[in-house]
């Protein structure tokens, strides 16, 4: 995966550096890419923003911020490279951020919870295609894909405006800069090339500054894929160019990913695939229905499922603080109204919607007054339905109303529901 992420950066920033004055869009944009290959360090800022559908008007959003920043330290020996990438995005609710630095042949990973070291296999050797690639060629080979090709004055620069063919980024796989790929072991990059046919591109717009450098660049894309549609809108930003110092690496803080045991538990009562407690992912018997629950605050919370007895137990540090109990809809919708329709059993505290992909949801909060048929008295409890679901979701909390609220705001759904 990780060689996966950085071939499609490096794809990105050579579709947007493809460096002498000159209205000739061809030969402005030969001069940036020369004038970026010649610099010795720079960072650039990028945000993609990634929709995808499923076809039936559902969509998930993920938002991707990532820095880069690049030194050759002057050297015209890739193995002297070195590369920093930091990145976050936010995932069905979850808030994933990672620290990354190439050196001296190693990557150096940050997770946030885990700091990993493994060996980045042939990394020098694709630097060094890239750094000796043909700008001439190259610049020919994108040029080959466009439908049209403009520079307009701006400023004291240009706007350069690239209407790219769908051949694109499956024909730059094919240059000279990636010819050496394929020497990663166990690379496919035939399927990644077959992958990108089917991948549609807006304009490029990109800004070029009056030392014909690049400053921006704009674009957005498309993709069917398997059964889903995927939208997303790219913008990168260039700066600090000559002037880039990467963050300080403590490289004894990093322990060997490739041979670090890893303690996954010993309660075979849970599904590995959730022993991390930052979800749960519960398939039901009809084989119709999926229900995933995410936890925001993992290092706060971790959530597990007892299938034995079918509850949902919420853990903050080694304390059981909230309880969930999957229900028919048809039950729970009985006892919506129980609870509507007796206040002086029930207070309601608060009504809205949930964080659910593929469905929308509904939450009812409220405070248990009595000994009744649902719950014990003074007891914090939510009630989440989901649109077009047979199942709905009551939790109940074991400390205050502040602290059960503020359980259900860091939850978030995800549901599958086979028509």
């Amino acid at each position: 995966m990780k060689k996966r992420i950085f071939v499609m950066i490096f794809i990105l920033l050579l579709a947007a550096s493809c460096g002498k004055k000159g209205n000739d869009p061809v030969e402005i944009l030969t001069n940036v890419y020369q004038n970026q290959k010649d610099l010795s360090s720079y960072t650039a800022d990028m945000t993609i923003d990634v929709n995808f559908g499923t076809g039936d008007g559902s969509t998930m959003s993920i938002p991707v911020d990532m820095t880069i920043m690049y030194d050759n330290r002057n050297s015209k020996d890739a193995a002297d490279d070195r590369v920093y990438l930091d990145m976050g995005t936010d995932v069905l609710g979850q808030s994933l951020h990672y620290e990354i630095w190439i050196k001296d042949g190693k990557i150096y990973t940050d997770d946030g919870t885990n700091k990993s070291v493994s060996e980045a296999e042939n990394y020098a050797d694709m630097m060094q295609s890239i750094k000796d690639v043909d700008v001439a060629d190259t610049v020919k080979k994108l040029t080959q894909n466009l439908e049209s090709f403009t520079a307009n004055k701006k400023d004291k620069g240009f706007e350069l405006v690239l209407k790219p063919k769908e051949t694109l980024l499956s024909d730059l796989l094919s240059s000279s800069a990636f010819s050496n790929l394929d020497q990663f072991e166990n690379y496919d990059l035939d399927s990644l090339k077959e992958i990108m046919k089917g991948l549609k591109m807006s304009d490029i717009v990109m800004t070029i500054d009056e030392n014909q450098l690049l400053k921006d660049m704009n674009t957005s894309f498309s993709m069917k894929y398997d059964e889903f549609d995927l939208l997303a809108d790219l913008s990168m930003r260039f700066y600090d160019y000559n002037k880039t110092s990467l963050p300080v690496l403590d490289e004894s803080a990093f322990v060997d990913g490739s041979s670090e045991p890893i303690d996954i538990g010993t309660d075979d009562t849970i599904d590995d695939s959730f022993l991390d407690g930052s979800y749960i992912d519960i398939i039901f018997d009809d084989n119709a229905t999926e229900i995933y629950v995410f936890m925001s605050d993992t290092d706060r919370y971790a959530i597990y499922y007892d299938e034995e007895d079918y509850f949902i137990e919420i853990y903050d540090g080694n304390d059981d603080v909230c309880d969930g109990l999957f229900l028919d809809k048809d039950f729970t919708e009985e006892m919506l109204d129980e609870i509507q329709s007796h206040p002086k059993d029930f207070t309601i505290r608060s009504t809205g919607t949930v964080d659910a992909t593929f469905t929308d949801g509904s939450i009812l909060i409220g405070v248990s007054n009595t000994d009744n048929d649902y719950f014990n008295p003074d007891t914090p409890f939510s009630v989440i339905t989901f649109d077009g679901c047979q199942y709905a979701i009551v939790f109940v909390g074991y400390e205050t109303e502040e602290a059960f609220k503020a359980i259900m705001d860091q939850t978030t759904y995800m549901i599958y529901i086979q028509e």
